[in-house]
């Protein structure tokens, strides 16, 4: 079974009529309280907090909150495994490489060289038993400036993901 989540951008304001799906900040966050083994993400890129993005938007806090709670899962004994598209010599590495210092295993995959294209993948895998498959980016902006869907496990198979606050 599988529910549908979605990006909300700040300030989107639903009729009275209209139930929401999910946020994937949400979900995300939920995700990650319930790992107990093991956390697998596949991105194109990651830019979570403003120092990435070198801006300075109180928006950026609920990406910010993803990385460090991702940082913590080393501690807690879960192992971190990304995967990711090369990035350029412009892409910002601070995100990858606190996760790297946390203890999460890092691997830049070269897939101009490997298939002409890139990584565009976004999914996360949980304990090798809930995935989410999204189009949201290991962004900020994904969380809170840009509309997308995605699908991750339901209410019968994760009970806290279906509950939004």
């Amino acid at each position: 079974r599988i529910v549908l989540v979605e990006s909300i951008p700040e300030g989107m304001i639903f009729g009275n009529d209209s139930v929401p799906n999910p946020s994937t900040f949400f979900t995300w966050m939920n995700l990650l309280g319930t790992v107990t083994r093991s956390l697998d993400i596949a991105s194109f890129y990651w830019t979570l907090t403003n120092e990435d993005t070198r801006t300075h938007e109180a928006s950026a806090s609920q990406g910010e909150q993803i990385l460090q709670e991702l940082l913590r899962l080393s501690q807690r004994g879960v192992a971190v495994r990304v995967a990711v598209s090369r990035p350029s010599a412009k892409s910002p590495l601070n995100d990858l490489r606190a996760l790297e210092r946390s203890g999460a295993a890092v691997r830049a995959v070269d897939m101009p060289q490997l298939t002409g294209g890139v990584l565009h993948t976004k999914f996360w895998l949980v304990d090798g038993t809930h995935l989410y498959v999204g189009s949201a980016n290991m962004d900020w902006r994904s969380l809170t400036q840009v509309s997308g869907a995605a699908a991750a496990p339901s209410r019968q198979t994760a009970p806290a993901l279906s509950r939004n606050p």
